[in-house]
Order: C-alpha cells, then sequence, then structure tokens
C-alpha cells in the first residue's frame, strides 16, 4: 500500500503545481522509488491511495507496467490520513501487507524486515530509523524494548535509544478492524494507540537504510546530494547517505556529472560533480 495523498503542506510553493509524491529526486519523482523497492522485493500487486492532484500521478504512472508492477489507485474524496486510506481499502486486503509514504525517501530491506515481523508474530511493525541531531520526524518519536517491542515515549523509556517513525508498517489485515471508519487517523496515533488500548503488542524494526522526510528545502537539497552521490559510487558518502540501488535516466557524461536528453553545454562551460543537467536545458559559456 502506497500512500500517495500529498496531505502533508510541506515543500510549498513546488507542491502547488504538483503532488508532493511526484516532486523530483534527482530526475524521478520520488514515488518511483518506493515503487522500484517494493518491485525489487518482489511485491508485484500495489495499491495507490489518491488524493491531492490525483491525475498528476495516475497519468505519469500508468498501471505500473514499467516497473512490472500492478497499480491500482484508490482516489479519496477528502482528507483522512494515512490509516483512514487504509480503512478504505479494508476490503482488499487479505494478507500481511506493507505501507510505505510515497512522498518520503525509504531505502529499506523489505525482505529483512518482512522476516523480523514474521518471527515475532504479532500483527503490527512499525519502521523506525535512527535519529540524528538535525533529524524531524513528522511522524513522531519511539523505543523499543530487547525483544523490539514498542514502548510509549515515558517512564518505560528511560535510558532508551529514541527513533524516528518513518511511516512505513507492515501490517496483518486484522489491525484495520481497529480503525475508525470515518475521520482524519495517521497510523503512529490513532490506529497505534488503539492497538494499545485492546493490548495488541507493537513492534518496532529498526532500519539501516537511507530515509529523508522530506520535510523541507534542505531535506530536498540532501536527498539530491544523497541520489548523486550514490549513483557515482562516491567513496567519501557515508554508507548512511548512500541509496542501496540508485539509477538515474540521464545518462552520464562524465564521472559525476549526468546530462539529460537534448541538452546542449558550451565547451567553455565549467562542469563540477556532483551534477545533473536535466532534459532540454542549455548552458552558455
Amino acid at each position: 500500500m502506497l500512500i500517495a495523498t500529498g496531505e502533508e503542506n510541506k515543500l510549498l510553493p513546488l507542491t502547488a503545481t504538483m503532488p508532493s509524491p511526484m516532486v523530483p529526486v534527482v530526475d524521478r519523482p520520488v514515488m518511483v522509488y518506493a515503487i522500484e523497492l517494493l518491485a525489487r522485493a518482489g511485491i508485484r500487486d500495489i495499491h495507490v491511495s489518491l488524493y491531492e492532484q490525483a491525475n498528476a500521478i495516475e497519468s505519469y504512472c500508468g498501471h505500473g507496467e514499467r516497473w512490472s508492477v500492478q497499480l491500482h489507485f484508490l482516489l479519496q474524496r477528502a482528507a483522512c490520513g494515512a490509516a483512514g486510506a487504509l480503512k478504505r481499502a479494508e476490503a482488499l486486503v487479505t494478507e500481511t501487507f506493507i505501507v510505505l509514504p510515497a512522498d518520503r525517501m525509504i531505502d529499506l530491506d523489505i525482505g529483512a524486515a518482512l522476516r523480523f515481523h514474521r518471527a515475532h508474530g504479532g500483527i503490527a511493525t512499525a519502521i523506525l530509523t535512527r535519529t540524528t541531531d538535525t533529524a524531524e520526524a513528522p511522524s513522531g518519536y519511539a523505543t523499543v524494548d530487547a525483544q523490539g517491542r514498542l514502548l510509549d515515549l515515558g517512564a518505560t523509556a528511560a535510558g532508551r535509544k529514541v527513533y524516528s517513525y518513518t511511516g512505513a508498517f507492515i501490517f496483518e489485515p486484522a489491525v484495520l478492524s481497529y480503525i475508525a471508519a470515518q475521520g482524519v487517523q495517521e497510523c503512529h496515533i490513532a490506529l497505534l494507540a488503539a492497538l494499545r488500548q485492546a493490548e495488541k503488542t507493537v513492534y518496532g524494526y529498526v532500519m539501516d537504510g537511507y530515509w529523508n522526510p522530506l520535510l523541507n528545502f534542505s531535506d530536498y537539497q540532501a536527498a539530491q546530494l544523497a541520489g548523486l552521490g550514490s549513483a557515482g559510487r562516491n567513496p567519501q558518502v557515508e554508507p548512511s547517505l548512500r541509496i542501496r540501488h540508485p539509477y538515474l535516466e540521464a545518462g552520464e557524461m562524465r564521472p559525476g556529472i549526468w546530462a539529460g536528453p537534448n541538452s546542449s553545454i558550451h565547451p567553455t562551460a565549467q562542469l563540477r560533480p556532483p551534477l545533473l543537467i536535466g532534459a532540454g536545458c542549455r548552458s552558455g559559456p
């Protein structure tokens, strides 16, 4: 399940003319990274929740043929949050499923996360990431015990490492019965609270891969540098800032410099990597 509703008010004014899942990271929409992540894990059946500027996403993605997946679009008429979007797909969910935000960068090892989920035998796993001094967590913070059980950030969390919610989850279909039928509801708030109230254990899987919430333009610039640095196989890029399977549609004209089709670059132009020159761009002397 891809949450591509674009309900978060971020990256304005860029998102005034395009939905947040279509914001380009290097030369492809950020949503494409999530689709490819699922495809590489062998997940071919993908439901996509849409709300803001839905036509732009449908027009670009089609039915998913270019990634060898099947995209099923679920159009919302009102904002309802990530958990609300899951509730609207309840009739379609019959097995273990993964939820990914389509407007954040998350380089998750899905196979490892699924093994963790199946090993603990619970109905819910929140995907967490290690926090940094500058990281903002749009979905809040969490901590876990030695068995990976999610704990409230209260007295029981004293002395424990604190992690960020990524917005990704692995669920069993049974969790959907704990989501109210109406209202704006988020997974990390309303759904997890309902599960705790029902005394259902929720687990937290701490991922090692790259994560970026793309909340602001500092995040956005960092994502561009991570994409270019990973594609250029730059050994100076820290592992935590490296995307495992980078791919650029532009051609690499020299190490660390890519140019899109129909671009024109004057021979005297000074180009310094890492650099992407978009399709149809022209640079003078």
